[in-house]
């Protein structure tokens, strides 16, 4: 919050409070005790910024504080006139009720990016609460959960604010029901700008899981609904039920996490419905996806060759999506849009395992726009359309035959890691259908596609690798997707194998070892500042790089800084005597992570000493390889928040090794 604070009284509420309506205090409250009730009973908490603009709410400081207090009832009251209403920090068993905190803080005129807090609720570490029927308007920011876990959300009005109405960051298990989050948006249409800055209704980001969003109506924001993972923290198992995103100025649902799911949600009149780009194992049943994309309506960045959609998922990988029984009607572009890698040739990514199944696709350009994929499966999908279908590069489709049928369940069972030169066995024998036809099942194994209901199958080299499977009766398909990481199976690391003790650190870094590893029963974790790129975490060690090809390990991230990794990312230096060797990551480790369903898991690279691969190659000096000294390791990160890089595996694999 900003330290910079307009004066005003500040009282502390050390017991139970009662107001009379027609009260109107001018302090701040500092709550200090827990077990309290306070009742506003109407009556209005007025701070220094009241009627000042823009720039007197901005330094008009926070209207109730409290800090590690429980059980408390707030019900009752209005609070307006500051830079924020109401900040609550590790907190548990709050009931906010029936209070009013509009007219706070917002700033209609700013630009792109983010600002300090602001606006209505900011709830930090809080668990157990409930907000319950209260208002926010008019404001920066409706409702912000930071830490937040297990709290109850409830037909509260959020909407017309110039940021976000709901933003949750790391926050997960929360229920947000039959909530108004609607206009959620920062635009100057009299200037004739187009799109929504950064403003949207609903605002998912940074590790926020396995929330449930219903029936809360989110129209005519800059996004309805935006999952973002600006740092690559990713948010997943998120469950969106019965919402109207509707006449979102760009995109009623956007989404660039994998794993969440779209159950009966509106998302009609925007630019786009759903835009759900790297959005791996997505669910979408039973959703309406119309008109958008109108020349008289929104239409802002339409992609080349298809323009805008219904439902659309480019720009990442998506493995595993499943879209059934909706009605995507009278879009200007495709009703359903499936794309790989357009880009480059050969593709970097390819949408795989698709099933289009029960939708009806009438009245657009396109029902189904289909490009650089493997494994489409279409079946009873109904409507007339100006171009019919369009199927580009895809291989393996497959149509059902279009009968009436139940889809089957598919159930996978796989490992979740094998050493490299081992067979894993993929089963589907769990799998069934429900009108006792026979399944037939295909697999989609990295590069390989395999058939059977239990098949055997040997990788070619180490890495992270998508398994997905579908089944089908013939007329109806169902899938299922897994991960298996396939390690190298070392009986020997260099310092990732319960060994922090011997790493030591020129900045902040600390280190430990962690039992989630791929490679032995450990991994090293990094913990570092992003304001210290230059520190090194170094081990010093005697060994030889003889003969080595690279400099080999796997390694995963957690960093909390918006935009995550800048300039070089990573930089790895093997100092020999008489010189050294520097590796310098030349590409944003997000982009290396970006490959496939595993982002935000484990990824392997390599540092090669002939200069290939994702590494720039400087030689200091003249290294003598076989007298290895040190390993050093560096980071370059946006933002003043920690990160956490864990490694394993680190090894130097020799020539025929």
């Amino acid at each position: 919050m900003p330290s910079e604070q307009a004066t005003c009284d500040v009282l502390e509420i050390r017991e139970s409070l009662t107001l009379k309506p027609s009260d109107a205090v001018r302090a701040r409250w500092v709550v200090r005790a827990s077990h309290v009730v306070i009742d506003g009973q109407g009556a209005c908490l007025v701070g220094p910024g009241d009627g000042g603009g823009t720039q007197g709410l901005a330094q008009a400081g926070v209207g109730i504080h409290a800090v590690g207090c429980r059980n408390v009832v707030l019900r009752n009251l209005r609070v307006r006139g500051f830079r924020l209403a109401l900040w609550l920090e590790d907190c548990e068993g709050w009931s906010i009720e029936c209070c009013d905190f509009s007219d706070n803080f917002t700033d209609p005129d700013f630009g792109w990016g983010e600002q300090e807090p602001g606006g209505g609720l900011l709830l930090e570490r809080v668990r157990w609460t409930v907000v319950r029927e209260c208002r926010a308007q008019r404001v920066w920011d409706g409702i912000h959960l930071r830490g937040c876990s297990d709290n109850l959300i409830l037909r509260n009005d959020f909407s017309h604010c110039t940021n976000v109405c709901a933003k949750l960051w790391d926050s997960s298990r929360n229920l947000f029901l039959e909530n108004d989050v609607s206009y959620g948006i920062r635009i100057d249409r009299a200037a004739g700008e187009v799109h929504a800055r950064d403003s949207s209704s609903v605002l998912i980001e940074s590790g926020s899981n396995h929330n449930l969003w219903y029936r809360n109506r989110a129209v005519g924001g800059g996004d309805g609904f935006f999952i973002r993972p600006l740092n690559g923290w990713l948010s997943v198992g998120n469950v969106f039920v019965e919402n109207d995103a509707s006449e979102g100025n760009n995109n009623c649902f956007e989404a660039w996490s994998p794993d969440n799911v779209y159950v009966r949600n509106r998302a009609n009149g925007g630019s786009y419905g759903f835009w759900l780009g790297g959005s791996d194992g997505a669910v979408l049943l039973g959703n309406e996806a119309c008109a958008n994309g109108l020349p008289e309506g929104n239409h802002n960045a339409p992609e080349p060759v298809f323009g805008h959609g219904g439902i659309v998922i480019v720009g990442g990988t998506a493995s595993g999506v499943r879209i059934e029984g909706n009605r995507s009607e009278g879009n200007n572009g495709g009703g359903v849009v499936a794309r790989g890698d357009v880009r480059r040739d050969p593709p970097k990514f390819r949408f795989e395992n698709w099933v289009v199944q029960d939708n009806v696709l009438d009245g657009n350009r396109w029902g189904v726009h289909a490009d650089r994929g493997v494994g489409l499966f279409l079946a009873a999908n109904r409507g007339a359309n100006a171009e019919g279908d369009w199927i580009g590069e895809v291989a393996e489709v497959r149509e059902g035959s279009g009968a009436a049928a139940l889809a089957p369940i598919a159930r996978l069972e796989a490992p979740g890691r094998i050493d490299l030169g081992m067979t894993a066995e993929l089963s589907a024998a769990g799998s069934r259908d429900p009108n006792g036809l026979p399944l037939s099942c295909t697999w989609f194994v990295g590069e390989e596609v395999l058939r059977g209901d239990v098949v055997r199958w040997a990788p070619k080299s180490a890495g992270a690798y998508d398994v997905a499977l579908r089944v089908d009766n013939g007329h109806r398909a169902a899938i299922a997707w897994s991960r298996v990481v396939v390690a190298h199976g070392l009986s020997e690391e260099i310092g990732t194998e319960k060994d922090a003790g011997s790493w030591r650190s020129t900045g902040s870094h600390t280190f430990r070892d962690d039992p989630d590893a791929v490679e032995g029963r450990y991994s090293l974790a990094i913990r570092g500042l992003a304001s210290e790129a230059d520190g090194w975490a170094i081990l010093e060690r005697d060994f030889s790089a003889q003969g080595a090809e690279s400099v080999r390990f796997w390694m995963r991230y957690r960093n909390e800084n918006v935009f995550s990794w800048k300039d070089w990312s990573m930089r790895l230096r093997l100092v020999c005597e008489g010189g050294s060797l520097l590796w310098s990551g030349g590409k944003d480790l997000a982009e290396w992570f970006g490959r496939g369903s595993n982002r935000g898991g484990w990824f392997l690279c390599e540092a090669r000493l002939d200069g290939c691969g994702p590494f720039e190659l400087t030689t200091e000096g003249a290294p003598d390889l076989s007298r290895a000294r040190a390993l050093k390791v560096a980071f370059c990160s946006h933002g003043e928040g920690p990160y956490t890089v864990w490694l394993d595996g680190l090894f130097l694999p020799r020539s025929g090794g």
